[in-house]
């Protein structure tokens, strides 16, 4: 009896030793061959100081990680905590690749829309974001759009998230897209795209009040507010049209 309980014993020593070594070695090679598919989790370790460092020695100035996973972060300027970015590094490696400077540069187009819509009178919340490069951008964090024209190795073109209240519903379609248009002809972009999202009150309220602690890519964000987002573009008597050349055809006067 007691020779088969050591049998017992031993056998699942072999077992659990197996488990924990096969965990070790498959978490190794996936890290390894398809480093995406590790995930980070938490606010501090040494994926997000090694972050922070290289950021640091790369712009000059400190910043904070405040979320990461599957090889991205979220991060801020400890200057500018309400500016956030993405920074994106495979888990063993020393270089980081950022969209710093295309926020800094999204900032100031969301101030040029923001003076085209100073006069538009329902409640809105805006972002703007601009395309994500792996290639190097000959660029400090004082940069203009224009000098940011010169250097970003692709077509300047900023997305604008417009969530506006769906009171703004009760607009005819020729007024809506005049609103829309004043955004997409601001100067210095080569191309622009606006997306427009109307929300009830208490969504609403929700992105104004917490819009700017996540990041667009997170969609349990977007998972909170997607029932009004779907409502409210479903409605059947909505007047908004979104076919691109029908909005040609109403800013042309041929409605």
């Amino acid at each position: 009896m007691k020779k088969v309980i050591i049998i017992i014993a031993s056998a699942i020593s072999i077992v659990v030793l197996f488990v924990f070594a096969s965990y070790f070695f498959l978490h190794s090679a996936f890290e390894t061959f398809f480093p995406y598919s590790v995930v980070h989790t938490g606010t501090s370790g040494e994926y997000a100081e090694t972050t922070e460092k290289l950021l640091e020695k790369k712009y000059g100035e400190k910043f904070k990680v405040i979320r990461y996973g599957n090889n991205r972060a979220t991060v801020y300027p400890e200057a500018n905590p309400d500016l956030l970015f993405t920074a994106r590094r495979f888990s063993k490696s020393k270089h980081v690749d950022d969209d710093y400077i295309q926020e800094i540069v999204g900032l100031q187009y969301k101030k040029l829309a923001e003076d085209v819509l100073k006069d538009f009178k329902y409640d809105y919340y805006l972002d703007v974001d601009l395309e994500f490069t792996y290639e190097p951008i000959d660029a400090k964090q004082d940069v203009t759009i224009e000098e940011f024209k010169k250097v970003f190795p692709g077509i300047v073109k900023p997305n604008y998230n417009w969530y506006v209240s769906e009171e703004a519903l009760e607009l005819e379609n020729k007024e809506l897209y005049q609103w829309i248009n004043n955004v997409v002809t601001i100067p210095g972009q080569d191309n622009s795209q606006v997306c427009m999202y109307f929300l009830n009150q208490e969504n609403m309220k929700l992105v104004q009040d917490n819009y700017k602690n996540y990041s667009y890519k997170e969609a349990g964000f977007y998972h909170k507010i997607r029932d009004s987002l779907w409502t409210i573009q479903e409605l059947k008597d909505s007047k908004l049209i979104v076919d691109y050349n029908r909005f040609q055809e109403i800013m042309n006067g041929e409605e």
